[in-house]
């Protein structure tokens, strides 16, 4: 689900990067590497924030054009633009009240002393 957070650097003067090795898949198709990824071995994108929750933000949508830029290397469809469940649906709060009741299920119900 966050698979972009590991990818995030601060550099020295606090600006935030997203830095990902391109993987070996794709260094071994020197035409396709050069062509989506400049011949380089390191993915290196400026997020443009020092702020850690603009940067977050930033790093969700530079992970998805990395893996775009990543599956059309190897020439398959990328998983990000294909249709399904995934939408983002709004935060209500009946969905709150439900992630809160199965928090407490989880949380406090195993610690709860029968008496």
């Amino acid at each position: 689900m966050a698979n972009h957070l590991r990818y995030i650097r601060r550099r020295a003067n606090g600006v935030s990067y997203y830095e990902r090795r391109v993987p070996k898949a794709v260094r071994e198709r020197p035409d396709e590497w050069r062509t989506h990824f400049g011949g380089k071995a390191l993915y290196r994108a400026s997020l443009r924030t020092k702020s850690q929750p603009e940067a977050l933000l930033a790093g969700r949508s530079e992970h998805e054009r990395f893996e775009s830029r990543y599956q059309a290397a190897l020439g398959q469809k990328s998983a990000l633009t294909e249709t399904g469940d995934n939408t983002t649906r709004p935060v209500t709060p009946a969905a709150l009240d439900r992630i809160r009741a199965d928090a407490r299920e989880r949380v406090v119900r195993p610690w709860a002393q029968d008496r």
